[in-house]
């Protein structure tokens, strides 16, 4: 072709960038049109002509799109012609025996309808084009596959989670976070955070509490990484509440009080003030058990700690005066006799 092989790498570079920024890609799609003129400006073969100004309109009917996502959170859908233009311009590049070109525009084209797909609640037919688009610039040795490939995962990962088949689902989300990690792209810890996510609810169907609380300490590790320390807090709460209900499950009643101790610390912390009194009562009803201790009160605050865990309280602020009751009757047992 007559034209500075550059440019076109540039462009095409470009455009494929933005599938991966979506909406925050507009300002790199506009820039495109500065590397279209220029290779307008520098082709004088008609067809090579015709074909980038079929890319041209298609890119402005692109960034129209985007604006309107940007600006009002709403699209527009995508213009029938605008992949008409596309697949015109791949069907010159063909005649012209530039195969690469051809299958590059093509495969803009197919990701662009695999974006309108997802639009229309067709995620069956955005899983294929998102498949045929990374297969495609796989083999063409464009990075991009990569991102092809994280859009596909990521539908099939919410699919399997629609199914509670929440296993498979995560580990598509740990495939998704390896990819944003090679890909230099932000997002890992949250795709990260969402993977653990649905190994706590695969985990937690079957009572693997020690591994729900390994999974929790993992999250909040990640939003502490990211700077959201208040979410942080809570799900080291849910880490020591599973924790105890796995040492609760083995009747390790030491490490179950200590866990309910701590539990009770962060709610304290995070102002949830009537849970924070349920944890310090679970943490002294797991001690005397640890010390095998049956004081009066450990029957009956058992119950009243079941209650409330079941939801089957009729009137919160009687039982959270009763829980006061035996907290104040438990400090007072617990004080040094003169």
């Amino acid at each position: 072709m007559e034209i500075a092989n550059s440019y076109i790498d540039r462009l095409f570079d470009l455009l494929l960038q933005v599938f991966e920024l979506r909406e925050l890609g507009l300002s790199i799609l506009e820039d495109t049109q500065w590397f279209l003129n220029k290779i307008l400006e520098k082709t004088t073969n008609q067809e090579e002509k015709d074909a980038f100004t079929l890319i041209k309109q298609s890119v402005v009917s692109w960034i129209e799109d985007l604006r309107i996502r940007r600006g009002w959170g709403e699209t527009k859908g995508l213009s029938p012609l605008e992949i008409t233009y596309w697949k015109k311009a791949a069907k010159i590049f063909r005649e012209l025996k530039n195969e690469n070109l051809a299958e590059l525009t093509l495969t803009i084209s197919k990701l662009r309808e695999a974006e309108d797909s997802l639009l229309v609640n067709d995620p069956a037919r955005a899983i294929t084009l998102f498949s045929e688009s990374e297969e495609t610039l796989e083999k063409l040795g464009k990075k991009a596959a990569l991102t092809a490939k994280r859009r596909r995962l990521n539908i099939q990962a919410e699919i399997f989670y629609t199914k509670k088949e929440f296993e498979k689902a995560a580990q598509l989300y740990l495939q998704i976070a390896e990819i944003l990690e090679k890909t230099g792209f932000r997002g890992k810890e949250l795709a990260l955070i969402r993977a653990y996510e649905l190994l706590i609810l695969h985990e937690g169907s079957r009572e693997n509490w020690k591994t729900v609380s390994e999974y929790q300490i993992k999250i909040s590790n990640l939003l502490r990484e990211i700077g959201q320390v208040e979410k942080a807090l809570i799900a080291e709460y849910y880490a020591h509440s599973a924790s105890a209900k796995s040492a609760e499950k083995q009747k390790d009643w030491e490490q179950a009080s200590k866990n309910h101790l701590k539990a009770s610390e962060l709610l304290q912390k995070m102002g949830s003030t009537i849970s924070a009194l349920y944890a310090k009562l679970n943490h002294h009803i797991c001690r005397a058990k640890a010390e095998n201790k049956s004081p009066e009160w450990l029957e009956e605050a058992e119950q009243l700690v079941e209650k409330a865990r079941t939801e089957s309280a009729t009137d919160p602020k009687e039982l959270e005066s009763k829980v006061k009751q035996f907290l104040s009757l438990i400090e007072q047992e617990n004080q040094p006799k003169k």
